[in-house]
Parts: C-alpha cells; structure tokens; sequence
C-alpha cells in the first residue's frame, strides 16, 4: 500500500526540503522511509509540523550523501553537494594561494623591509628615551631654580652648571 505525500500540507521547513529533495532525484518515499529507518508517521498529520531529530538528520546525510547538509538545515546554497572534482580544483586553488601569500611573507623584499621597520622603530624608541632623559634634566632644572630663587641664591650661576649637562 503505497501512500502518496501530498506536498500542500504543512511541512517543517527541514522536511519540505526532504520532499523536495526526493522529487527532484525522482525516489520514492516509502524507499526513504525504509532507508533511513524513519517513520511515515513523521511526514503526516502533526508529525510533518515537527522538526526532525539530529540522530535522524545524521542517517538521512549519511544514506544520501549528495545532499548538501547546509541546503538541508538552513535552506542555503545548492541543494546537492558539489561534485568532488569542483572540491578538489577549489582546494588546489586555495592551497596556490596560501602558498603564495607564505611566499611574499618571506621573500627577500619583504624580510628587507621589515628589517628596516624594525631598525627605524629602533631608532625612535632611542630617540624617544633620549627625549624623556632631557625632560627630566629639565623639570630638575626647574626644581632647582625654584629652590634657588626662594632660597636667594643666584639662579643664573646655578643654572649655567645644569644647562650644561643637558
């Protein structure tokens, strides 16, 4: 007794795409059913709004392997997996690229330039210290003119010996 699956009713989306599916690749559904050990009773009545369980999600990708797992679950993409050759040539490509990228990161033009990065970065932070040791000769010299001019002191002989270490 063959009964037939009326697609009008209300599926869950993850089913409707199964439907889909089976009618696209011309199988019938009771050979499904059987396949992968799922009810018809998941496919009627309220069972058809319900979504289906991972166990059963893993048994229907692993009985049809064509299928593409992110058309299945999400509706997104193709609904069939890409053949392996399309895989493949994509996977040559991408590993071209990772090559080539590996590559320009360590020519010697690249390795050249950042040697030159490194050493100008070098040279500011020493440049950058050897404004900071100024500065606090400087806000020394302050201090002590200050002192100096609340202490009487003459300031303009003091502050000839301090200029000069800077």
């Amino acid at each position: 007794m063959n009964k037939a699956i009326k697609i009008d009713k209300i599926f869950s989306p993850i089913k409707q795409r199964i439907i889909e599916y089976l009618d696209y690749k011309g199988y019938k559904k009771d050979d499904f059913f059987q396949k992968t050990d799922i009810a018809r009773s998941n496919f009627s009545g309220n069972g058809a709004k319900s979504e289906i369980g991972g166990d059963k999600l893993v048994k229907i990708l692993t009985s049809y392997p064509d299928i593409n797992p992110d058309w299945l679950l999400t509706g997104k993409g193709k609904m069939l997996r890409a053949d392996s050759s399309e895989l493949e040539r994509e996977n040559e490509r991408l590993k071209a690229e990772i090559a080539e990228l590996k590559k320009s990161a360590y020519s010697p033009q690249s390795l050249a330039e950042r040697n030159r990065n490194e050493a100008e970065i070098f040279a500011l932070r020493e440049e950058i210290r050897e404004w900071r040791r100024k500065e606090m000769l400087l806000v020394e010299a302050n201090n002590n003119l200050s002192e100096m001019l609340n202490t009487n002191i003459d300031p303009h002989k003091s502050a000839v010996g301090i200029l000069q270490e800077i």
